[in-house]
């Protein structure tokens, strides 16, 4: 049975469509396709510890960060292999305003 290694918040989801959208209106829905299944497989890698996010103390203790494109996926470990996604937000945004 497999079971699910990513829970996505409802504000990370959020964020999801809104990055699909503004990609689809700027470049394609191919290429906003592309970007949102990146972004959910390296969830899944985060998720294995394929990858590695940095630590973001500053928002909390328990909270890291993994660059992908121009966005950050704000993440925290539910269990060994299972991240709970808070948020995925551009770059350049204020990112504590955020949280």
């Amino acid at each position: 049975m497999k079971t699910n290694s990513v829970v996505f918040l409802n504000q990370a989801l959020r964020d999801l469509d809104q990055i699909w959208f503004y990609t689809a209106r700027h470049w394609s829905k191919r290429r906003a396709n592309s970007y949102a299944h990146l972004i959910k497989e390296t969830c899944d890698n985060l998720a294995k510890k394929c990858l590695i996010g940095r630590s973001y103390k500053m928002l909390d203790k328990d909270i890291l960060g993994f660059h992908i494109g121009r966005h950050i996926i704000f993440y925290s470990f539910v269990s060994d292999k299972k991240i709970c996604v808070m948020r995925i937000l551009h770059d350049q945004m204020n990112i504590p305003s955020r949280f």
